[in-house]
């Protein structure tokens, strides 16, 4: 795996992510859940150390997914990529609505 210094910080990622988007499910399709699980710890035990999620996929299912994948790694070599600014009304239905 290759690995790129964030700005001009001490911070190694790998230059391959591994992306939540899908494992939120609702609009997002979905995976069962072990599947998921077992995909990142693929990702990881294969030299990925980058992991990105959001609150946006599936309105926080992927953060709990990832938060159970990554149990028992060392957390100081993992980053844990997210966004911020999502206002969402409702419940997790996937018919919130998006501000």
């Amino acid at each position: 795996m290759e690995y790129r210094t964030l700005g001009n910080s001490d911070l190694k990622l790998s230059s391959i992510a591994c992306g939540a988007f899908a494992i939120g499910g609702n609009m997002w399709g979905g995976n069962e859940q072990k599947d998921s699980i077992a995909a990142v710890r693929d990702a990881i035990d294969n030299g990925v150390t980058t992991l990105d999620t959001a609150p946006f996929y599936g309105f926080g299912l992927s953060e709990e997914i990832m938060g159970k994948a990554i149990k028992g790694y060392d957390r100081s070599k993992i980053q844990l990529l997210t966004k911020f600014g999502l206002v969402w009304e409702g419940s997790n239905n996937g018919k919130g609505e998006f501000f």
